[in-house]
Order: C-alpha cells, then sequence, then structure tokens
C-alpha cells in the first residue's frame, strides 16, 4: 500500500474517532430551554470566559508565527492558571450533573479546553528543537488569530452594547467554515512519514484541529444564545 494511501487512512480514522467521541458526549445532553432572563445570564457568562480565550490564543497564536519561544512559553504558564481560575468557577456555577447535561455548561467546557490545547500545541511546536513553521504556515497562522481576534472583539462589542449575538453569527460561521477548509487541505497533503509526533506538519494539523474545535464550539454557543435555546 502507497504512503500516501496510509497516510489518508490514518488521517480518516483519527478524525472518525475524534467525531465519535464527540457524537457519544452529546447523546447524555439533554432536552429544553431557558426563559429570556437565564439566556441573559448565560451570554454574560460566555462574554466573560471568551476574554480570557481571547488573549490566550491572540497572544499564544501572535508569539508562534514570531518563532518566540519564550513569550509562547511564558502565555501557555500564564493561561493555563487563568483557565483553571475559569473551570473552577464554571464548577462552581454549574454542579457536577447539571454540567454535564447542559448543553451551553459541556461547549463553554469544550472553549476551555480547545483554548489550553491551543496554548499547549504552540509551545510545543515553537520549543521543538527540529521545529519550525513554513512560510505559508506563519502566514495561515497569522490570518487565523486575526480572524479569531476580531470575532471575539465583536462578539464582546454586540454583547456589552445590549445587542443580539444574530450580528456576529455569520462571522463566526464564516470562521468555522474556514477552519474545515484548513483541515482538509492540509489533511490531503500529509504524507505517511508526516504522522510523527516530532514533525511540523504533524504538530500543526493537531493545532489547527484545536483551533477548529473552538471555533465549532463557539459556534454553538453562540447559535443557542441566540435562539434562546441553552440545552440541546
Amino acid at each position: 500500500m502507497k504512503p500516501g494511501i496510509i497516510a489518508v487512512i490514518v488521517l480518516a480514522v483519527v478524525v472518525a474517532v475524534c467525531l465519535l467521541i464527540r457524537v457519544v458526549r452529546k447523546r447524555h445532553i439533554h432536552s429544553g430551554s431557558v426563559d429570556d432572563g437565564n439566556v441573559h445570564d448565560m451570554c454574560g457568562y460566555f462574554i466573560s470566559t471568551i476574554r480570557y480565550c481571547q488573549s490566550i490564543i491572540d497572544a499564544s497564536l501572535k508569539y508562534l508565527a514570531e518563532d518566540n519561544d519564550i513569550e509562547v512559553c511564558k502565555t501557555y504558564r500564564a493561561g493555563t492558571d487563568a483557565l483553571d481560575t475559569v473551570s473552577r468557577q464554571l464548577r462552581s456555577t454549574f454542579p457536577e450533573d447539571e454540567r454535564r447535561d447542559n448543553a451551553f455548561a459541556v461547549y463553554l467546557n469544550y472553549l476551555i479546553e480547545a483554548t489550553e490545547k491551543i496554548a499547549e500545541t504552540s509551545r510545543n511546536i515553537a520549543t521543538h528543537p527540529d521545529s519550525c513553521l513554513a512560510e505559508f504556515q506563519v502566514c495561515e497562522v497569522r490570518t487565523i488569530r486575526e480572524h479569531l481576534v476580531a470575532m471575539i472583539t465583536e462578539t464582546i462589542r454586540v454583547a456589552d452594547a445590549g445587542e443580539p449575538l444574530t450580528s456576529v453569527a455569520k462571522n463566526v460561521s464564516d470562521n468555522k467554515d474556514y477552519m474545515e477548509g484548513l483541515i482538509a487541505m492540509h489533511g490531503k497533503a500529509m504524507k505517511y512519514d508526516d504522522f510523527n509526533d516530532g514533525a511540523v506538519g504533524y504538530s500543526y494539523l493537531i493545532l489547527l484541529y484545536y483551533l477548529q474545535s473552538f471555533v465549532n464550539s463557539y459556534n454553538i454557543v453562540v447559535k443557542r444564545l441566540t435562539a434562546g435555546n441553552i440545552v440541546v
């Protein structure tokens, strides 16, 4: 079997397993809705969370593109502490059973997890002795950073102005499509030897996956808040 075919099969298995995990986890989420007052409270909690996420993702991608391993490491350490605080707040706001069954809490947790993984993977790439992003990857990282920071900034502005999040829904959806396109493009370009923990291409694909996970969860939360249906 040719290496290219093996690479595609391996990637397909990885993606299938990730999707299966998400499907299984979603099956544990019950159906329901919340009133307008709770939507307002949930929106405030969402905004508070993404403020943390924005600063961490912004710095991680900025310093990764600049090949500044020291600042990437600092961002990861500080970001981990900040996200630990956010996670504790999430656990105190939603008891364990409610947190598991409430879609809003589930996807907020996905946002937090994805943000931590983005910072961690950025650090792994920047500090690996044999890792160096190609020029086109640096350009992609800068573009992704610009898009995500603008998306979160606009979401915060709209929420602070008391406006409905419907105005940011398309921007979020566009970022989701963009990330899915990048994943597909890089996945097809992977060769058998690229599927190695020390390979730049593999680490970069993992980074894109966590960025995609962040945007997907972001998209779902915005949709729930817009529709007033926090629980799936």
